[in-house]
């Protein structure tokens, strides 16, 4: 079986999948990852981090970029060059990113899986159950991971140069490689991800990838032996067609990168209670949160609000708290206020309640474990 073939890379990729998935099904692999980044009842080291944190945001730029740069490229090699090899490239590269990232973790396994991610399961003070790698459940979208996948795709362009220029294929392999272990790192250490959701990221879009290439390999060789490409004068209106068409395709790109400008929004905030409280009134209304009632041994009140969204870079949502004395009852407010647009958020607010008071809900609307609501009656 020769080394750079389909059925070579298939059945390496197919192995380590297997092995690495009986790791995580049969051990505490997961836990384990994830237990490096979280240090106290609210705080996962990579949310607000200076260097994580522009990683989450950032990073997924040179997916952007490729994808763009690879339609732009099969346009001109139509409308404009007579470059058989280039444009099969550029598909080359279109359709492993839509089908990697895009279809297969995007758009049919995290709906499909359902699995929740590590900031709302019980063992990081969240409301749910740890579920295990390729489990299937309906709380979250933490399986596969999106963002890693948007950098170890980007391996397809080591198959593109391999056969010509195998140290610039090289680079492009350690660059993808590199780029998708810091998105993964980076999510893991946010409570975003589980290590197992990062390692299948990897896996299928290098699945993906060598299908996708494989399968067109010979349609981007065929008739590109020679090393020199000719250009044919492009017609006025193959020019004209060309320039509209990369434009059309620059002010799509341009507006989904705005309305889909990655967020990480996180507060925490905490009050001292007065000794003469003998009373505490939760008044908010947090329908669109996840809430999570904490108990703690001494006399405060405070909050831990975090949530991921997507939306215009200039969004904004934040936690506001106010407290106000009533003679011997302290009423506890809580609001999120935000602004701009956003697409597909997902907030978790902590409420941390002093164990030895009594608190009235009434006032508070969204859903909320019933539970510990009982045992401040």
């Amino acid at each position: 079986m020769k080394a750079f073939s389909l059925k070579f890379h298939l059945l390496c990729y197919g192995l380590l999948l297997v092995a690495g998935t009986l790791l995580f099904r049969t051990t505490d692999l997961d836990y384990w990852f994830s237990d490096l980044w979280y240090f106290s009842e609210d705080s996962w080291v990579g949310i607000d981090h200076p260097f994580w944190g522009p990683v989450y945001k950032y990073l997924t730029g040179p997916n952007i970029i490729a994808l763009y740069l690879g339609i732009v490229s099969l346009i001109y090699a139509h409308y404009i060059a007579k470059n058989n090899k280039l444009k099969w490239s550029a598909t080359c590269v279109v359709i492993a990113i839509i089908i990697g990232p895009g279809i297969l973790v995007n758009g049919i396994l995290k709906p499909a899986m359902g699995r929740p991610r590590p900031y709302v399961i019980e063992r990081y003070q969240g409301e749910e159950k740890f579920v295990p790698v390729w489990q299937k459940s309906n709380i979250g979208k933490s399986f596969p991971s999106g963002h890693a996948a948007s950098g170890f795709v980007l391996t397809i362009l080591f198959y593109i140069f391999y056969r010509n220029r195998r140290k610039l294929a090289w680079c492009c392999w350690f660059g993808g490689i590199g780029l998708g272990t810091l998105l993964s790192i980076g999510r893991v250490a946010q409570g975003g991800h589980f290590a197992s959701d990062v390692f299948w990221a990897f896996g299928l879009t290098q699945v993906a990838n060598s299908i996708v290439y494989f399968k067109l390999q010979p349609l981007i060789y065929r008739q590109t032996e020679s090393k020199t490409q000719t250009l044919r004068e492009a017609s006025g209106k193959n020019k004209i067609v060309f320039s509209a068409l990369s434009v059309s395709v620059t002010a799509i790109f341009l507006f989904g990168y705005l309305v889909n400008f990655p967020f990480t929004f996180h507060k925490t905030s905490f009050s001292s209670i007065p000794n003469h409280i003998n009373q505490v009134n939760i008044n908010a209304d947090l329908e669109n949160e996840r809430i999570v009632l904490i108990d703690r041994d001494d006399k405060s009140i405070g909050i831990d609000h975090l949530a991921f969204a997507n939306g215009f870079p200039w969004s904004d949502a934040s936690a506001h708290t106010s407290v106000e004395t009533e003679g011997n009852t302290l009423i506890y407010s809580i609001r999120i206020d935000d602004s701009g647009f956003f697409r597909d958020y997902k907030g978790r607010i902590k409420i941390f309640l002093p164990k030895s008071l009594p608190i009235d809900f009434s006032r508070m609307e969204g859903s909320v474990s019933e539970d510990l609501r009982k045992l401040h009656k």
